[in-house]
């Protein structure tokens, strides 16, 4: 190792297991609001009937991403996956070049969420009302990941068009988890979707 990747990593190591993610309230809040979501999903896949398969497996899908990223909203375990691979840049001499590797990541992370959504756009369109609504606030929460994973990158906000503002974020966030939630309450009311 080079004297200057010694120094980069003096200068900037932070272990990703020593702080919480998001100490303040409205982290705190998404958090929790997170974990409320999920387990209304779950719930929600738990109401849906026997014959009713691809809705359980749905709800039961979003609820496991949903816990997923509450947890990660204050353990940060994508720090974690970056500073691993920081120390991978480094240790093969390919970090002068990791803005590359940053924007086909980026590229290929969009694309793979695209295709999944493509994919379960025709599944969606049969189910009930709750559980097309819970999927256009998933896709919502997805957009707060992309411009999240953006921002964090570097890749959109390095040009003019980055929106301005601090808790424009946490406004998408937060609509996204409150549609599914909704969704979620109002299909296991209904016992499963049903009239």
């Amino acid at each position: 190792m080079t004297p200057q990747q010694l120094a980069y990593r003096a200068a900037h190591y932070t272990p990703w297991y020593s702080r919480i993610g998001d100490g303040g309230a409205i982290g705190w809040l998404t958090a929790a609001a997170y974990v409320a979501a999920a387990l209304l999903c779950l719930r929600a896949g738990g109401t849906a009937p026997e014959t009713a398969r691809p809705a359980r497996m749905l709800w039961r899908a979003a609820g496991a991403a949903l816990l997923v990223l509450g947890i990660n909203k204050q353990l940060d375990l994508h720090v974690a996956l970056i500073e691993f691979w920081r120390e991978i840049a480094l240790a093969y001499g390919w970090y002068g070049t990791r803005r590359t590797v940053q924007y086909a990541a980026f590229a290929l992370g969009l694309l793979g969420g695209g295709v999944v959504a493509l994919w379960l756009l025709p599944k969606v369109r049969r189910q009930s009302a709750e559980l097309r609504a819970a999927f256009a606030g998933t896709a919502l929460i997805g957009v707060y990941v992309v411009l999240r994973a953006a921002k964090f990158q570097h890749v959109l906000w390095s040009t003019p068009v980055a929106p301005k503002g601090p808790g424009w974020l946490a406004l998408v966030e937060l609509g996204g988890i409150a549609v599914v939630a909704g969704a979620a309450w109002r299909y296991a009311r209904r016992g499963g979707g049903q009239r």
